[in-house]
């Protein structure tokens, strides 16, 4: 998130959010603008600021009295952090990483307490509601980013979909609004975690392999659980994904649907957000994507592969470069295979990893199961957790899931959320090839004990029978031998 600050002028003091999209944060006299100054001497759009290619510009709107930074008049220059610059007799600075206070009204029945991040002029807040005394995650698009016209029925869908996610791993969703002409879409998430792995990724990468092995089973099982249906589909990064970190474990979720992410891939702005570079797949690197049509699952694989990648390597697979290299390396570089920066990395997930990588989409894994059988199980029994929390879905002995809270649906045409077909369990992916034989030797050592136990219990009453009658004939032949010796 951004932020300009007016640090003279008749707006002194204020501070105003700056939108990541190419679209422009209008800065100037006129009341409408994102940006108001409130100043006599600058134009009603006096000049914008915009992302491009990961660059903050900022561009003068052929404004009066003209824009300056440094004490000189600029056409187009990019902005840098801290930098400052004067529109009419204001004073303001600019400040790439800082996040604005948030509105002071409720959204969705929860006061908005703190901004966690903003993505395509989509905000995520820490909220509370008071009524039910508990924290909430809350998704907002703010009321002057315009969104497509057939956005509405196109969030509609999506949330009757998410509905139908049933897996424990998913943040529970306790309220959707599409929007209508009072208000904008919105999502509420319960008790969210306030960190993403993006976030937390020095901690994460300073755990055991293990534990990151485990962790990115997890996040495949759910996103490609999500990717399932269409509507949920979205270029996703780490930044994308919340995490909590205790006593060496790695908890991830998803939330069944991320509004953000499917605003950025609606506007075809992924190509210029922070958020999305280091996972972008090639194919969407076009400004905007074909209307109509749904993103494919490959996007979903390749997205996957990224981040896993950066998760079990430590690297990030594209390099470490601008935005643009990083961007052109996704379209023709081939990244080092996973296991030869990281050795202790399974030969078959390395593998899986760089298919999933492929810059041709129809050379990427076709399902879900397909790459989880490839990515060994690692037990959870050292997590703090391991008595309490549900298990992941795909594990051997998964658990029946739960179903989740009901979710408030509100849209200008109420959506009813589908019945929820029960779940079953996914079968158990084959062990990794170097751990086949001994998960088959102690498969055949449990078996043979539990047969020795049940068998032995059947026939204890036909050993017993057995036993006496060999009593009571050696009794009579011993009988009749000394009869015959004293006759």
């Amino acid at each position: 998130m951004a932020v300009i600050r007016v640090r003279k002028g008749s707006a002194a003091g204020t501070v105003h959010a700056v939108f990541s999209t190419r679209q422009h944060t209008v800065i100037g006299r006129d009341e409408g603008v994102e940006v108001a100054l409130g100043d006599a001497r600058a134009s009603r759009r006096h000049a914008a600021i915009s992302i491009a290619h990961g660059y903050w510009v900022l561009q003068d709107l052929k404004s009066r009295n003209g824009t300056l930074v440094d004490g000189k008049a600029i056409e187009r220059t990019i902005l840098r952090d801290g930098a400052s610059f004067q529109i009419g007799a204001s004073l303001l600075t600019f400040h790439e990483r800082e996040t604005a206070p948030p509105p002071a009204f409720e959204v969705g029945g929860a006061s908005l307490l703190e901004s966690l991040r903003e993505e395509s002029g989509v905000f995520t807040f820490r909220g509370r509601q008071s009524a039910l005394d508990r924290e909430v995650r809350v998704d907002w698009v703010h009321p002057e980013r315009p969104l497509p016209e057939d956005f509405q029925g196109t969030f509609s869908t999506a949330i009757e979909e998410a509905g139908r996610l049933r897996s424990p791993g998913f943040l529970p969703l306790v309220l959707a609004a599409a929007g209508d002409e009072r208000e904008m879409p919105h999502l509420l998430f319960k008790d969210a975690p306030g960190s993403t792995l993006a976030g937390k990724i020095g901690e994460v990468l300073a755990m055991p392999l293990e534990e990151r092995i485990r962790a990115f089973r997890e996040l495949v099982d759910l996103l490609l659980e999500r990717a399932t249906w269409a509507s949920l589909r979205c270029p996703v990064g780490l930044t994308h994904v919340p995490v909590t970190l205790r006593e060496g474990a790695i908890e991830v979720q998803l939330p069944p649907l991320d509004l953000a992410a499917i605003v950025t891939a609606r506007l075809g702005g992924g190509l210029h957000i922070g958020a999305h570079v280091d996972s972008l797949p090639p194919e969407r690197q076009g400004e905007k994507p074909a209307s109509g049509e749904a993103p494919p699952l490959s996007e979903a694989m390749y997205c996957l592969g990224a981040m896993g990648y950066h998760l079990l390597t430590g690297k990030r697979p594209m390099g470490d470069g601008d935005v643009r290299s990083i961007l052109e390396n996704h379209r023709g570089m081939r990244p080092a295979p996973a296991n030869l920066l990281e050795s202790a990395i399974p030969a078959s997930l390395s593998a899986v990893i760089e298919r999933m990588l492929e810059k041709d989409p129809r050379k990427r894994p076709q399902g879900r199961q397909e790459v989880l059988a490839e990515i060994p199980l690692i037990p959870a029994t050292s997590r703090a957790t391991a008595d309490t929390a549900p298990a992941p879905a795909g594990w051997a002995e998964a658990p029946a899931v739960q179903a989740g809270p009901a979710i408030e649906v509100r849209s200008a045409k109420r959506v009813e959320p589908a019945p929820r077909p029960e779940r079953r369990p996914s079968p158990a992916p084959s062990p990794s090839p170097g751990r086949t034989e001994p998960v088959r030797r102690a498969a055949a050592v449990a078996g043979a004990q539990k047969e020795a136990a049940h068998g032995g219990l059947l026939y204890l009453p036909l050993w017993t029978l057995f036993w006496v009658a060999l009593f009571f004939a050696a009794r009579y032949l011993t009988k009749m031998v000394l009869g015959a010796l004293e006759g």
